[in-house]
């Protein structure tokens, strides 16, 4: 299994690179939460577009 290292708090989130935030992952889960969060991310840019 190919595994990753992510990011327990992201660095979009306010997150660092600090050990204490890095977790290992395996490639396919750390790919699936990061598209989530881009997703999310660009739902919330379009709404405050709209505002």
């Amino acid at each position: 299994m190919l595994m990753t290292i992510e990011h327990k708090r992201a660095l979009m989130d306010g997150g660092s690179d600090r050990i204490e935030n890095l977790a290992a992952a395996c490639w396919h889960c750390n790919q699936h939460r990061g598209q989530q969060k881009n997703h999310a991310l660009q739902k919330r840019t379009a709404v405050e577009a709209k505002l």
